[in-house]
């Protein structure tokens, strides 16, 4: 017979090893616990009330947990949720007083991600947002201008940006592109912009703001650097639409 601390650990080592395990496996084995767990009632009359209290939470949590995970994980990537956000974001767009949404999208993968919206502003012109979600319409951390007006930017550069060693774990250095600024505070091209953008609405709002900062950048093949607090290198220029070319290949990096 098992003493009271055995058997808690037991059943909490049961517990830890189902959740590890792959949702179907999860469900499979929240069955036979079930089962067994029944079974293991009926012929448990005699077992101290503490006992029978913490089998039937442990075997609750398998029940409840993974039935839960399992629904979500439905829901976010094969049910009704798959295209929440994208239509959230739609819906939002449409909201904003003087905005028309002239076209939405993103990327199918495992759920669908990185999405993407164009939308036309009364009486000025387009701006094109990048990787758009709930919080981009409140004040997040991240709002990506991909074009706005006649402008459309160009950005290359070199810096510790997320690749890593694979003997060591260090971070090196890498080379990196891009046709879209994050203009949100504490980025690097917040720097540029005398107010802040914290939220699509403030982009629409100062739709013309912006527009004057970019028209003072370099175009193309011109360009202009700077260097921010982690020590990354930034080119940058606004894209000349003659030149048919995504790219600046600076001096500096070749």
């Amino acid at each position: 017979m098992k003493s009271d601390t055995g058997y808690l650990e037991w059943l909490l080592e049961i517990a830890l090893l189902v959740l590890r395990e792959t949702p179907a496996l999860t469900l499979c084995t929240v069955a036979a616990l079930g089962i067994g767990g029944v079974l293991l009632w009926r012929q448990s009359a005699s077992m101290a009330r503490h006992k029978r209290l913490a089998t039937g939470a442990v075997l609750g949590l398998f029940l409840i947990l993974p039935a839960a995970c399992s629904y979500w994980t439905w829901y976010s990537i094969a049910g009704p949720g798959r295209y929440a956000e994208l239509e959230f974001v739609s819906s939002a767009l449409e909201e904003i007083p003087g905005v028309e949404v002239i076209e939405t999208g993103g990327h199918e993968d495992l759920s669908f991600e990185n999405i993407w919206a164009k939308v036309q502003v009364s009486g000025r012109g387009t701006v094109t947002f990048r990787n758009l979600d709930y919080d981009s319409f409140q004040e997040g951390d991240s709002l990506v201008l991909d074009s706005i007006g006649s402008f459309e930017m160009i950005v290359e550069g070199e810096g510790e940006v997320g690749v890593y060693r694979q003997d060591t774990g260090a971070a090196v250095r890498s080379r990196f592109a891009a046709g879209s600024i994050d203009i949100a505070p504490g980025k690097a091209f917040a720097r540029f912009f005398p107010f802040e953008c914290r939220k699509v609405l403030d982009v629409i709002v100062q739709y013309d703001e912006i527009c004057e900062v970019l028209g003072s950048w370099p175009l193309q093949p011109a360009y202009s650097h700077f260097r921010d607090e982690q020590g990354t290198d930034y080119y940058y220029c606004r894209k000349n639409p003659s030149l048919d070319l995504d790219w600046i290949n600076p001096v500096e990096l070749r």
